[in-house]
């Protein structure tokens, strides 16, 4: 899904490179059964979600998923996962009871690490594989491999890409971003047309 508004604040602001602090903010029309979803993107030193939301401190790097039964936190690349339930004062991880209860909805990839045997390379065999660690980067292996799928396959990352550049955008034009995804536009911002597609120019950066 694409972002229906983005928002964006920071500091330092520049068109060569990222700001040293900024609050992004992208907002989700509902769908389905699914509510509108709102994603706040903080990036820059002390700059962390409300307290009312984090109740109590977080790393600096991290992910709060807020629903209407609980909060999802999660640390640097998904790591260090825990729950807080609606009624509870503390996260906890998958330890608890009433986490155990809920349902994997996304399958899992068997993590894999190589065993290399050199007389089998060398008659042109592919190499086996053996479950030993859980690694992102043997799940894009073995997808190389034709041994799986990525779960974040080019489908995925490429939306999830545009959805960033939204947010870049929006800090380029300090302006509220009301975005006609199918389109491509966004909307009563003609400024934003050059940003969005521009024109390739090979003498920007030439030697003077």
């Amino acid at each position: 899904d694409s972002p229906t508004r983005i928002d964006a604040t920071g500091n330092d602001l520049g068109h060569e490179s990222f700001p040293t602090r900024c609050t992004v903010t992208f907002e989700f029309a509902a769908k389905g059964k699914r509510g509108p979803v709102k994603l706040i993107f903080y990036s820059g030193e002390n700059n962390h979600p409300p307290n009312e939301v984090t109740q109590g401190p977080v790393d600096t790097t991290g992910c709060l998923i807020v629903g209407s039964e609980g909060t999802l936190s999660a640390g640097l690349w998904n790591t260090d996962c825990n729950v807080r339930l609606k009624g509870s004062n503390e996260f906890r991880g998958a330890d608890q009871p009433e986490v155990a209860k809920i349902p994997k909805t996304q399958p899992r990839i068997d993590t894999e690490t190589l065993k290399w045997d050199p007389a089998k390379a060398a008659k042109g065999q592919r190499p086996r594989w053996s479950k030993v660690n859980n690694s992102h980067m043997f799940e894009w292996v073995l997808a190389c491999a034709g041994d799986a799928k990525t779960y974040s396959p080019f489908e995925i990352g490429a939306r999830v890409t545009e959805i960033g550049m939204l947010g870049v955008l929006a800090l380029r034009l300090q302006k509220p971003i009301l975005w006609d995804a199918e389109n491509r536009q966004a909307t009563g911002l003609p400024e934003a047309d050059a940003i969005i597609d521009p024109t390739p120019s090979t003498n920007a950066y030439s030697p003077r």
